[in-house]
């Protein structure tokens, strides 16, 4: 690429401005030749900075639109897109180009335009000035998006009678992101009143240990049911068949008879803690409560007997 340039410069150097230097001496075009050439070692041995700065000034001093080719390139390798895209226009439309040299313009063009940001500005002063990057880009309203380099954008909007606004933020190639500036008048007070000094609401943390010990308390109580109810169906089992067997054992009959209303018992009443169990697991994963909220030690209890359940707890 720098020996493209290169050769563009000195084909340049070859054409124009060194023989309008000679017929035009004392005109300012030597010193143009001069900072061309300058700008030529300067590029060549990667100071595009300076060569920048040798190219600007060899441009106005010769007004020449090809000059405009050579700072776009610079321009863009400094990564600097927005002024690069901005030079390659101005070739464009200022010399004579052909197809081939016009359809490298416009292909390096399409690729400069991809990897810049275009910046939506308003305000509620009308007639303000912006900056953007410390470079004027006009006053409210504004025309239309500010183009501007990837990386961290400064915007400042400033007017007479007004409060200066600042705000910076970073955009990436391709991103057109909208920023409102409100301008307040000079000597408005910037303190916030003290009910409401703090403007972002902290985000509520809930508090799920309700949950997960009714949920582990479900689990458990499920398991217990389970268990007891096969129980229940044993003894019946061998009630059934220890009367189905004459002759019974009154005294074993009767013991069966005994156990399987205990087992039965404890059945349902741990198939009523499970139920209860699981409702406040539902009703604390919908519900939970706040974290902010001074807790003491959670504790849950639930006693089972035939028939019953009880379920008593501090959460």
């Amino acid at each position: 690429m720098r020996r493209m340039l290169a050769a563009w410069i000195a084909i340049g150097l070859a054409l124009g401005l060194l023989g309008t230097a000679q017929a035009e001496e004392g005109t300012g075009q030597t010193e143009a030749a001069a900072r061309f050439e300058r700008g030529l070692e300067l590029y060549e041995d990667g100071a595009l900075d300076a060569a920048l700065a040798e190219f600007e000034r060899a441009y106005e001093l010769t007004l020449d639109a090809r000059v405009l080719y050579n700072i776009g390139h610079v321009q863009s390798q400094r990564h600097r897109y927005v002024e690069a895209i901005e030079a390659f226009e101005r070739y464009l439309k200022g010399a004579t180009v052909n197809e081939t040299r016009r359809a490298q313009v416009d292909a390096e063009l399409e690729k400069l335009r991809a990897r810049i940001g275009r910046l939506s500005l308003e305000s509620n002063v009308s007639g303000a000035q912006v900056f953007v990057n410390g470079v004027s880009v006009g006053a409210f309203p504004l025309a239309g998006p500010v183009p501007v380099n990837p990386g961290v954008c400064e915007v400042r909007v400033e007017k007479p009678g007004y409060q200066t606004a600042r705000e910076t933020l970073t955009i990436a190639g391709g991103d057109t992101p909208r920023l409102v500036i409100h301008l307040l008048p000079a000597g408005a007070d910037l303190t916030p009143p003290a009910e409401s000094s703090a403007l972002v609401t902290p985000r509520t943390r809930y508090n799920y240990t309700p949950f997960w010990i009714s949920a582990a308390s479900t689990l458990v109580l499920g398991g217990g049911t389970a268990v007891m109810g096969v129980l229940a169906l044993d003894k019946e089992k061998q009630l059934k068949d220890e009367l189905g067997t004459p002759p019974s054992d009154p005294d074993r009959v009767e013991g069966l008879r005994n156990d399987g209303k205990i087992f039965a018992g404890v059945t349902d009443g741990l198939a009523a803690a499970t139920v209860i169990a699981g409702g406040l697991s539902i009703y604390f994963l919908v519900d939970p409560p706040k974290k902010s909220r001074r807790v003491g030690a959670s504790s849950l209890r639930i006693t089972a007997g035939p028939g019953q359940a009880i379920l008593s707890g501090r959460f």
